[in-house]
Order: structure tokens, then sequence, then C-alpha cells
């Protein structure tokens, strides 16, 4: 069976499962990073808010082998299990405020659809945007920022990520961890973030994230937590994008740059999943400009220059 046949026996199953439940049911597109899903949303009786699950997220439980039924029934009784919680919010709105405002990066490529609908700022290949966290609803959770609440609000982007970049929602959460903590636990008496005997380990890399892990790259944008990273490693140092949620920092002395490129393609193919994928390129943060960019460029950039200058070969 295809997807797309799938999707139309799921939402049948998911009409089915749903009908005693107070409550309404509809099938739409979704944006998400990485393109559009075919999201399921159930809505409690007076709830202004729904609960999105997605036919893509099933159909990988039917390829493993469960059956449409099950698939359909377990979804259900998600929704049911959260359909009190939902009700509660009746007025929603007073999440979606400036102070909930955090930046995310995404990849510019694949999120076309999505770009149209949100504000965002270019940075380098990248997008940053921005969602409400909304971890006092419902357990966690998030919502991206609309180009019409920028609007009401009277901003444009500049502002919007000036707000984004100062609230503690997001400054106060990053979390910057020696990987060698996190594998083996700090040494006696530091704390999990304590960077100062990072170039003695046998690997001196850093995850780059936030307290809930959960889209944390974005904690790249923050010069001072990107200052202190440099300061540890004592030089400039390279970022590979785990995903949406995490980054790496490692030193440029450290691993030659073809090296992790090649690594970080490969961690993407095998161990990131679609909606998590933020890019295939390495960065670079240099200390002296408190500035990051895509590694490389400057190298290529020199070899043309010097095969420009050399001439045409004949």
């Amino acid at each position: 069976m295809d997807f797309n046949q799938f999707r139309k026996e799921l939402e049948e199953k998911m009409i089915e499962k749903t009908k005693d439940m107070p409550g309404s049911i509809q099938f739409q597109m979704v944006q998400k990073n990485g393109g559009p899903k075919h999201g399921i949303i159930f809505t409690p009786e007076g709830s202004s808010v729904g609960m999105t699950m997605y036919a893509e997220d099933g159909f990988k439980h039917y390829q493993e082998g469960n059956s449409i039924d099950k698939i359909a029934e377990d979804m259900a009784a998600s929704m049911a299990a959260h359909s009190n919680d939902l009700s509660e919010w009746s007025n929603v709105e007073e999440l979606f405020v400036p102070e909930n405002i955090f930046p995310v990066l995404v990849p510019a490529k694949g999120n076309e659809g999505l770009l149209e609908e949100i504000p965002h700022i270019p940075f380098e290949n990248l997008q940053v945007i921005f969602k409400f966290d909304l971890q006092s609803f419902v357990g966690g959770g998030t919502a991206n920022v609309t180009n019409h609440y920028m609007k009401k609000q009277g901003w444009d982007e500049q502002k919007l990520m000036e707000i984004a970049m100062t609230n503690p929602i997001y400054r106060n959460q990053i979390k910057i961890t020696p990987m060698e903590h996190l594998l083996f636990g700090p040494p006696d008496g530091a704390a999990m973030d304590d960077l100062s005997n990072i170039r003695e380990y046998e690997a001196p890399m850093v995850i780059v994230s936030n307290a809930a892990r959960s889209y944390g790259a974005s904690a790249i944008l923050d010069q001072e937590a990107m200052g202190r990273i440099s300061d540890a490693f004592q030089e400039d140092f390279y970022i590979l994008p785990s995903s949406v949620h995490e980054c790496i920092a490692v030193p440029k002395s450290e691993q030659p740059l073809e090296e992790l490129q090649a690594m970080v393609q490969e961690v993407n193919r095998m161990a990131v999943a679609p909606e998590a994928w933020l890019s295939d390129d390495v960065y670079q943060f240099d200390s002296s400009a408190r500035k990051i960019t895509m590694a490389g460029i400057e190298r290529d950039r020199d070899e043309r220059q010097a095969q420009r200058q050399d001439g045409p070969k004949r």
C-alpha cells in the first residue's frame, strides 16, 4: 500500500474512532521543517486549540508492521487523553506573548512554503525563524510566530529578532556542555558546563543546545556563548550542525575540515530524521570578528583567485 492510499484509509478510521469524542476532527496540510505534512487535527469541544498528529508518522508505523486500525486507535487514544487539558485552555492567546518568543534555525532548502507564511531572517544558507515557547501548555510544545502576529504588533523582522535574542526564555536556557561530561560525567566538583579543562580532553568537543534539547541549535546565534567556547578552546572553532536541536563545536586544529564535512553528511543520512535536519555544511566561528560563516568559503575563494592570477591553462 502506498502512502496516499494509507492516508485515505487512516483518515476514514480516524473519523470513526473519534465520532463519540466531543469535538471536531479535520485534515489539512501543515507546513513543517523540511516540507509540508498531512495533519490530523482534533479540537476538543470548548477549546480554541487542537492537537495535531501526522499521517506521515503513522505511515512509518505501518511500514514497521502495525495495522491501520491499531495506528488510528493509538492516535485517537492520545487525542482523548489530552482533550481535558486542551479544553481548559479556552483562551490560549495568553501564551502568545512577546516574552515567550525565541529564535530557531532551520534550513532554507525545503522550507520554501513555510517561509512564505512566517517571518524569517537569512543566516548564511540557513534561516532564522521564530517560535512561541508553550511549555506551560499541556506539557510543552511550540508554535510559529506568523507574519500576521508580527504585523499586528507593529514590528519588522529585525525588531522581532531583537526581542527573541534578548528574551530570558532563550538566553537563560542556553546550555554548553563538553561531550566528555555527557558521556562520562564531569570531574569531581565540576559543573556540567565547566569548560576550564576542555583542551585536556581526548576529544575536546562541546554540545551547544538549550535546556530542553528542543530547537537548541539557535544557541549558536548568541555571541557571548560562542565567545565562551572560543576562549576555552583558545582558538577559532568549527560548528557541526547535528540537527535543529543542537550543534557541536570542535577546535579548528582538532580535525581537518574535509573529514568533518564527510562526518556531518554521513550522520545526517544515517541518524537524523528529515524534520530535524539542519544542514550538510560545516560552519566556523571567528573569535576576532565574533562572526559565524560557512567553513571553506575563504579557502575556495583564495583558490579561485590563485587560478585567475596564474591565468588560463593551455
